[in-house]
């Protein structure tokens, strides 16, 4: 019976890995003890084992998801979640249930890390499109295997996260297989002293793990590029949203415009780029020219082209979630429409169904389509910066630069944008934030834990930061 206490605890130490504790030490050390628990055990209790960590670790992971909905849909979703877990300890007890030289089950890293890879990569695609709340590589932005991800992205992160947790599960179970082969056989000291070594190798080679992602280079240096956040936030928090959202709205352009009075009056470098977030603009600008003059006021102020998100009317009946490139003097250039609509957030599957766990699902009276293409905007900042390069994505809207040929003059000095090729190559950039506080405006330090829902402040901010640009385009 002592394997569940294990489950439970590592379920737990997963949980406290993730933010609003952050000990990202305790991802792998989650991983190692659902190890220990699922070896060496049938299939059936190891997917038990599974879907009790699960439970452990995704009922207070996903505690925020029943705030507005109730408790219904909340221990519905970590449930789901947890079968993941629960396939994955089923796996693990199949492929580590072979006995070691001393007669008792054994770990086996790779199988290990291997399993936990597969597990999200099916966890991040089904049902639905994928639910990725909780991935292990999440958990580990202060780590240094967080490296990994100029390699392999998220996928690498997990592998290392788990690689690390399953070496350091082996030489546990090669100091418990010791103590059990001297117990049996009487001798104790013969078999501690063929156990310690192992383990301490095995001890070894997961701090070799750990350490070795701080090798992979991560190239700083090269031009800047100049980007202005800015976060409006409504005026209360809540699922009733929608009926702010022209308030919403005019706080990202006012708290532009008070930046814009800052740049004029030279206490505020001039931005590259200025950012809004998802739903800045819930009024379809395309189709509300209230919408689009209040738009096309703030970028003309702060003479910077804009990334803003935007709900759109189309296709009718539906809606689209995108991001909208506007430019200073020619207003909207270019679009990206979201690819992966979040299900029970962006529209509704088997909608009568789900109904019956709570009503709602009916706040979300559009569904939302998805969009057909990946895309990339090009903008110039100035004609002789280098380019600056956005990757598009709704909700989250990491900027890149590229190192690519000077604009042309200034009498063109606004090109036409477009989609461009994949990049050729992702390297990651840091950010040296600067955060900065308008007039009547409320400060977002890069340091400050990210409110949980509801507690979402009414202010508004807006952040600068100075990003070295790395990587190209093509």
């Amino acid at each position: 019976m002592h394997r569940y206490p294990l489950a439970v605890a590592s379920g737990l130490a997963l949980w406290l890995a993730f933010p609003s504790h952050d000990l990202w030490i305790m991802a792998p050390i989650g991983v190692a003890l659902l190890a220990l628990a699922t070896r060496r055990v049938p299939a059936w209790q190891g997917a038990l084992l599974g879907l009790v960590s699960g439970l452990a670790c995704f009922l207070p992971l996903l505690s925020w998801s029943g705030v507005y909905v109730g408790a219904l849909p909340w221990i519905a979703l970590a449930a789901l979640e947890s079968l993941y877990i629960a396939l994955l300890g089923l796996v693990c007890s199949l492929l580590q249930g072979g006995p070691s030289a001393a007669g008792v089950g054994r770990v086996r890293p790779m199988v290990v890390a291997l399993a936990w890879v597969a597990q999200e990569a099916l966890r991040d695609n089904t049902p639905f499109g994928g639910f990725p709340w909780g991935r292990l590589a999440f958990s580990q932005a202060d780590s240094p295997l967080a490296a990994l991800a100029a390699l392999g992205g998220a996928p690498a992160v997990t592998f290392g996260v788990a690689l690390v947790g399953g070496l350091l599960a082996a030489g546990v179970a090669r100091l418990i297989s010791g103590r059990r082969s001297a117990g049996q056989s009487g001798i104790r000291s013969r078999g501690m002293a063929r156990s310690v070594p192992v383990a301490t190798l095995c001890l070894a080679c997961a701090i070799v793990v750990l350490l070795l992602p701080l090798l992979v280079p991560r190239p700083t240096d090269g031009p800047t590029g100049r980007f202005l956040a800015v976060q409006g936030n409504v005026p209360r928090p809540g699922l009733g949203f929608n009926a702010e959202r022209r308030a919403v709205l005019d706080n990202h352009a006012r708290v532009t415009l008070r930046a814009a009075q800052s740049v004029k009056a030279g206490t505020r470098p001039k931005p590259d780029l200025v950012v809004w977030p998802e739903n800045a603009s819930d009024i379809d600008p395309l189709r509300n020219p209230d919408a689009a003059d209040v738009i096309n006021g703030a970028v003309d102020a702060i003479n910077a082209p804009l990334i803003l998100g935007a709900v759109l009317e189309e296709p009718r009946p539906m809606l689209s979630n995108a991001s909208l490139l506007y430019l200073p003097g020619r207003g909207l250039t270019a679009r990206y429409v979201k690819r992966h609509p979040v299900p029970f957030a962006e529209y509704i599957p088997y909608r009568s169904f789900f109904r019956s766990f709570s009503d709602k699902v009916d706040l979300v009276y559009s569904d939302f389509a998805a969009g057909k293409s990946v895309g990339v905007f090009r903008v110039w900042s100035t004609p002789t910066s280098p380019r600056v390069r956005a990757w598009a994505c709704s909700g989250c809207l990491p900027v890149m630069g590229g190192r690519l040929p000077p604009a042309p003059s200034s009498a063109s000095r606004w090109p036409t944008t477009g989609w461009s090729g994949t990049p050729s190559t992702a390297a990651p950039t840091s950010c040296s934030s600067r955060p900065t506080t308008p007039r009547s405006g409320s400060l977002m330090s890069p340091s400050s834990s990210s409110p949980s829902p509801g507690s979402v402040p009414s202010s508004t901010a807006v952040r600068s930061c100075t990003c070295p640009q790395s990587g190209s385009a093509r």
